[in-house]
């Protein structure tokens, strides 16, 4: 590969897993819109190298791409680089849409993580003295992989994927139940970052994170058509609320989603930035997702509403043989290969509402607050900042809604500057208050800053 061309896809690639990803730009936002989709198409009857070109030409003006095409020259880094992710997985090792845990940075994803729990077989976990440590070889070693492929040292653990749907129970793929009662629904396998920003994998898992499936509520799994279990577990989830559920509605081509999950057993990753393909009357969808297995059960999402639309149950093939060793399969196109299939949530509307019966009635729930009274800035200059933080949604309950006011000498807007959003599980509402400069000196005064959130019931 050309020098500069490799210096330019090496500095365009970061993230905290072993082999570098590419992080959409916020412009990208959540949706990937079916003008997004026409773009990559469009783009990708340009050669890889061509792409390359294009990028490096914009980063060493000494540099000019031999295609000097408008809609080429026009096109952004990102759809440039997204039609690069889908025609080659190996700018500089493989490159795919998977993001470990430690890579995802929207705090609703994040929230939707926290619900997501692995099925672990017995051959990959111990349980002493109330310890419970997963156990298991690296990708690289149980899939006999090729050098240089995507998260060949990280551990393989998991069997299937699970998700929380109500406050007992969770939803996953039929094929993934067959002698569950000795496996455990296991949270907290990811990847985290240390104290020295170093990554780490969890593998020693507090015991309140860790459920024993105790009944296969309901089962069903039809070739080429809707495959689902439902799950109950000895206690009741901690900390783990049920997602969001579109268990009315109906998903639409061009729909933009997502995935959570283990693919090939590994800790868990998000991928993102697909869309679905057709939507079959049989009860399942067809998307362009970047699964692989291990992910069967796991919650397929909707980008804008962030509510599970489907659950993943088939796909194209993993890995193919290269030179003695496998490789990650790559589809020729972002409209190649027969697509990754999911159960429509909605075909299990009855059954998840028949089973949460016994579940306790929720009401949105609304708490206050306080900083107490906060100093202005001196004269005319503004305070530091000032930071209210909510509590975490309960457990079976959500962030609904919130919002940030200031009581006193200042009011948002009008000498002070206030900023709330979401922060992780909790609501942060941060401000700084100017002081008075028409005041004798210190010029000083006080203001009280109040966050209000409500919690609604996770449905």
């Amino acid at each position: 590969m050309n020098k500069h061309l490799l210096i330019t896809l090496i500095a365009l690639l970061a993230g905290c897993s072993q082999k570098a990803k590419i992080e959409p730009d916020q412009s990208q936002s959540e949706t990937f819109a079916t003008s997004e989709k026409d773009k990559l198409i469009s783009l990708s009857k340009y050669t890889v190298e061509e792409l390359k070109e294009t990028l490096a030409s914009r980063r060493d003006k000494t540099l000019s791409p031999k295609n000097q095409s408008p809609e080429l020259l026009q096109a952004t880094d990102s759809e440039i680089l997204n039609v690069v992710l889908e025609k080659e997985k190996a700018l500089y090792g493989p490159v795919d849409r998977r993001k470990d845990y430690c890579d995802i940075q929207d705090p609703k994803k994040l929230l939707v993580a926290n619900s997501v729990a692995a099925i672990v077989s017995p051959d990959h976990f111990t349980e002493v003295d109330g310890a419970f440590r997963l156990l298991g070889s690296t990708l690289q070693t149980e899939q006999h992989l090729c050098s240089g492929e995507s998260f060949e040292h990280q551990i393989v653990a998991a069997s299937c994927t699970s998700f929380v749907v109500s406050s007992r129970m969770v939803a996953t793929a039929g094929h993934c139940v067959d002698g569950i009662k000795s496996s455990r629904i296991v949270f907290g396998f990811r990847t985290e970052r240390d104290a020295q920003n170093g990554v780490v994998t969890k593998t020693s898992i507090p015991a309140a994170d860790v459920y024993t499936p105790v009944e296969v509520v309901a089962k069903m799994k039809v070739d080429n058509g809707v495959d689902y279990a439902l799950v109950k577990v000895d206690r009741d989830f901690s900390n783990h609320p049920a997602l969001a559920l579109n268990l009315e509605g109906k998903i639409s081509v061009d729909e933009a989603v997502y995935v959570l999950g283990f693919p090939s057993g590994l800790p868990l990753k998000m991928a993102d930035r697909a869309f679905v393909r057709a939507v079959s009357p049989k009860g399942y969808f067809v998307s362009n997702l970047d699964t692989f297995g291990g992910n069967s059960g796991s919650p397929v999402l909707n980008s804008n509403t962030h509510r599970v639309e489907g659950i993943l149950v088939r796909g194209e093939t993993d890995y193919g043989s290269k030179g003695g060793c496998k490789i990650a399969y790559v589809c020729p196109s972002i409209t190649g290969c027969r697509g990754e299939e999911s159960t429509l949530i909605s075909v299990l509307s009855d059954l998840i509402k028949a089973n949460k019966s016994n579940d306790p009635v929720l009401v949105p729930i609304t708490k206050s607050f306080s900083s107490g009274p906060r100093l202005s800035g001196a004269g005319n200059n503004y305070s530091g900042e000032y930071v209210v933080y909510s509590d975490p949604a309960p457990d079976g309950f959500r962030i609904s809604d919130y919002s940030g006011s200031l009581n006193g000498d200042r009011s948002c807007g009008s000498w002070a500057t206030c900023r709330t959003a979401i922060e992780g599980n909790r609501v942060a509402f941060r401000f700084q208050l100017q002081g008075h400069n028409e005041w004798p000196p210190p010029g000083q005064a006080t203001s009280e800053g109040t966050l209000i959130v409500t919690y609604g019931p996770m449905k």
